[in-house]
């Protein structure tokens, strides 16, 4: 029997909690998957959509490091309102300041810090299937901003093995993953919109296209 959302996310929060005291090399390993698969992906002019990491979640802080480090353009969530969030531009993790519940994000508002377009989108979750169905913590955000701006953007969740899960409960407006990576495996979820992402890079490069 499946568990209601709210008791499964209680139990993963507190299993990848207790999984995280084991020790920081999975992060190390995560990190290098994560790299892998960016590298191999990202195309100049692309926007690195990125989640700041806080508490037990999959680290991203070193990976941000490395993707400023070499120029690429990242973009950092903002809440903006409930099921409300926007991507600004970043260029050091010094423009990072606390917000709710302590996470941190972008301090400007600048319309002109604001990202959309192609790129690949690294998100958090709880829990993970091999054919990308996600949970996450239950306020929406990502979900509702992919709605909208799903297009030409490639869906990479990352965590911990420990966190991929046989079957999970979805709702018609969840989103599923293109890619989930953990510190053991790289999950390809969804072959179509890889090719269809390699596919608009390559028409971009040669100007098909804008």
């Amino acid at each position: 029997m499946m568990l209601d959302k709210k008791t499964l996310r209680q139990d993963l929060i507190k299993k990848r909690e207790a999984y995280r005291k084991e020790g920081q090399d999975k992060d190390e390993k995560l990190f290098q998957n994560l790299i892998s698969f960016v590298n191999a992906y990202y195309q100049k002019g692309d926007i690195i959509y990125c989640y700041i990491s806080k508490d037990s979640e999959a680290d991203t802080l070193l990976f941000l490091e490395y993707c400023l480090a070499l120029g690429y353009t990242i973009a950092a969530p903002k809440v903006e309102g409930p099921r409300k969030m926007s991507f600004y531009r970043i260029g050091s993790l010094a423009e990072l300041t606390p917000a709710k519940y302590g996470i941190l994000e972008p301090f400007t508002k600048r319309e002109d810090k604001k990202c959309l377009g192609k790129g690949i989108m690294i998100v958090p979750g709880l829990g993970f299937t091999k054919d990308g169905k996600r949970i996450g913590y239950g306020g929406g955000f990502y979900d509702s901003f992919l709605s909208d701006n799903h297009n030409h953007v490639l869906i990479a969740a990352i965590g911990y093995q420990m966190q991929m899960l046989d079957d999970l409960p979805m709702e018609d407006h969840d989103y599923t993953m293109d890619v989930i990576i953990t510190e053991e495996n790289t999950y390809t979820c969804n072959s179509k919109r890889i090719r269809d992402y390699e596919l608009y890079s390559q028409m971009k490069e040669k100007g098909e296209i804008k």
